[in-house]
């Protein structure tokens, strides 16, 4: 399936600009010279506020949730690709969602004119 899923990134980027988000797109990628590669990150306690109110759980569900999530994650890429999810060598940009969609928007816009 992961090799499915391989191609699949792969065709797309060849065609033009896309989002693709997950799918160790970063790794996937990685020889692509016209691709920007982001990731996204926040402080543990706003993942969790943000999870508990998406799914309407108190926060004690959602940091577990939060925890339990991040590990399949982790475990995945670590799989797949024999490299440390999140790592910010992994990416061009990794940036905290708490700044707001406005900052983030523009960051990514003036990175993908450099």
């Amino acid at each position: 399936m992961f090799e499915a899923e391989c191609r699949v990134v792969r065709n797309l980027a060849k065609k033009g600009n896309c989002v693709i988000v997950g799918r160790c797109a970063d790794y996937v990628l990685r020889n692509s010279g016209n691709c920007l590669k982001v990731f996204f990150s926040a402080p543990l306690v706003s993942r969790i506020r943000r999870v508990a109110q998406r799914q309407n759980i108190s926060e004690g569900e959602a940091k577990a949730t939060v925890q339990k999530n991040e590990k399949l994650r982790a475990d995945n890429y670590r799989y797949y690709t024999r490299r440390m999810w999140g790592a910010a060598g992994n990416f061009d940009l990794s940036l905290n969602t708490d700044l707001g969609e406005e900052f983030i928007e523009n960051c990514i816009r003036s990175a993908m004119k450099l």
